[in-house]
């Protein structure tokens, strides 16, 4: 089965395989040719989202232009401690993730998990960012996330508790570090079933914190990354009324003109022009 076959059966696939990447660069070609286009241009503008998008059910819906695609993928490695797939065969679930997490002895060292971990978190994220961070493709990590677990035996919940959290502290700080923005799974499902587990970080029916251990994880990655995409170098943002001579862009990248208003980048520094 090929990655893409996996992909489309929803199963776990590399999102790095050169069949992808070769169709998504086409993909890009073809949106790069429709941002071209000029607004008179419509008849050829739906000619060209419907071979992209294969159906557009009303004839006159049109995507304005800039239209960007943005490469997303999700997370939820390894499936055994997550609790997305816990193995056909009886497979046995991962309950402790990072190694100062495991259990030593006794019998629940065999849930540590024995792979996944922090090293492998900073290779996938690291294979994202050369195959298309770096390229100029932004990334979106649409879905990721860990079921909290609960159990009668309080040293092994407070392992498993420091597992989700460190998992979560992991995911966020590895792929901001790359430019890559991370998006948590959380449902809306205050009860852990157990051992099952359950990925609600927020009860939305109180309203307060029902994972406080995911939370804080989300929190400390997120204080302890710099952001590492294609605008890391944009420090500064300035008010100004008036605008000196350069060249001026959106957000976007798109070049304007010297009198355009709004947030614009120049010289490396963001600036309000109002």
């Amino acid at each position: 089965m090929t990655e893409k076959e996996k992909m489309l059966a929803g199963e776990i696939y590399s999102a790095v395989d050169p069949q992808l990447i070769e169709e998504l660069t086409e993909v890009k070609k073809i949106i790069h040719d429709y941002n071209l286009l000029r607004p008179s241009e419509k008849l050829k503008a739906r000619e060209i989202l419907k071979g992209l998008l294969g159906h557009i059910a009303d004839d006159e819906i049109l995507i304005i232009q800039p239209f960007y695609c943005d490469y997303e993928v999700h997370y939820y490695s390894p499936p055994q401690f997550t609790g997305v797939w816990e193995g056909p065969n009886g497979d046995e679930p991962f309950y402790f993730w990072g190694a100062a997490n495991h259990v030593p002895s006794g019998t629940y060292k065999k849930y540590n998990c024995t792979w996944g971990e922090e090293a492998y978190v900073r290779e996938q994220m690291q294979m994202m960012k050369e195959a298309f961070v770096d390229k100029g493709y932004p990334v979106i990590l649409g879905e990721y996330g860990a079921n909290w677990r609960e159990f009668s035996n309080s040293s092994i919940q407070k392992k498993h508790d420091a597992s989700i959290r460190l998992f979560h502290k992991t995911i966020n700080e590895e792929a901001v570090k790359r430019g890559i923005i991370p998006y948590v799974w959380d449902i809306n499902n205050p009860n852990r079933y157990g051992t099952g587990g359950i990925m609600c970080i927020i009860d939305r029916s109180k309203p307060a914190v029902f994972d406080q251990n995911s939370l804080d994880g989300i929190m400390e990655g997120a204080a302890a990354a710099t952001w590492g995409g294609p605008t890391a170098s944009i420090r500064h943002t300035v008010s100004t009324t008036s605008q000196s001579a350069g060249q001026y862009y959106t957000l976007t990248g798109l070049r304007v003109a010297a009198d355009t208003k709004g947030l614009l980048i120049t010289g490396g520094k963001k600036i309000i022009i109002k």
